[in-house]
């Protein structure tokens, strides 16, 4: 017996699969073949676990966050992860650092594959892991891809949290950086999330287009800045390299 309450659940997941703009409730309604009532009253329930996101604006109903941090267990199989891991492995080694692969979503950094140094630095990072693009190396760099505009749009009414006095605290400061991080084709993150800690970020690419960003992490009494833009980087260039190749 199939629940009616969960079939049109499922409905909804898979008919906003298909547009990813997000539809009006009279919209949605009319492809679950239901009363508007009864499609807010789905969606009502939806949006406070994160299934579901309105737009305020709009109004239009899309596709939630909470799908890309529903946990270790589908993260471990996606198929970006499984690409990137073995690379990951090897990198860590090489330059004895903590490494990253993240995706962005709107102004949000998802950590979708990682791998630990066992060196003494530990991280509160895990895969899933979702946090303030602008604070992190990962989330500058695939923010530097997106143009002025859709900047401006994501980030208009945010308020910039200070992980520590040297995090980012403006629109106009964070387009500074990332016309740097468009220019050098890397990001850094220079203790603007944890004091003593430091990344680089480089692209990795699907075809001709950035897809994720890969970081690597390390104590500032480990390397320098110069060391990680320069040493670190081209370590993390070539892995980011491979893994583009796997992708392709």
């Amino acid at each position: 017996m199939i629940l009616g309450s969960v079939d049109r659940a499922m409905k909804v997941f898979e008919i906003l699969n298909g547009y990813p703009d997000g539809l009006r409730l009279s919209e949605l309604a009319e492809r679950l073949d239901t009363t508007q009532s009864t499609a807010h009253h789905v969606l009502s329930t939806m949006v406070p676990y994160g299934y579901v996101q309105q737009d305020p604006e709009t109004r239009r109903y899309s596709l939630g966050l909470r799908f890309l941090q529903v946990g270790q267990t589908i993260a471990s199989n996606f198929q970006l992860r499984k690409i990137t891991h073995r690379h990951l492995e090897k990198l860590r080694t090489e330059v004895e650092g903590a490494t990253h692969v993240a995706i962005l979503k709107d102004d949000k950094v998802i950590y979708v594959d990682k791998t630990d140094w066992s060196g003494g630095l530990t991280l509160a990072t895990y895969i899933g892991f979702t946090t303030d693009a602008e604070a992190t190396a990962g989330g500058k760099l695939l923010l530097s891809t997106l143009s002025d505009g859709q900047v401006d749009d994501l980030y208009r009414d945010k308020e910039f949290s200070k992980y520590t006095d040297k995090s980012i605290g403006s629109l106009s400061e964070l387009k500074k950086v990332l016309t740097k991080c468009r220019e050098q084709g890397y990001a850094v993150d220079d203790e603007e999330y944890y004091e003593g800690i430091h990344c680089v970020a480089v692209p990795i690419y699907a075809g001709n287009k950035v897809i994720a960003a890969l970081s690597v992490t390390s104590s500032v009494f480990a390397y320098s800045m110069e060391e990680m833009t320069t040493k670190v980087r081209a370590r993390a260039e070539a892995a980011a390299r491979a893994i583009s190749a796997d992708l392709y």
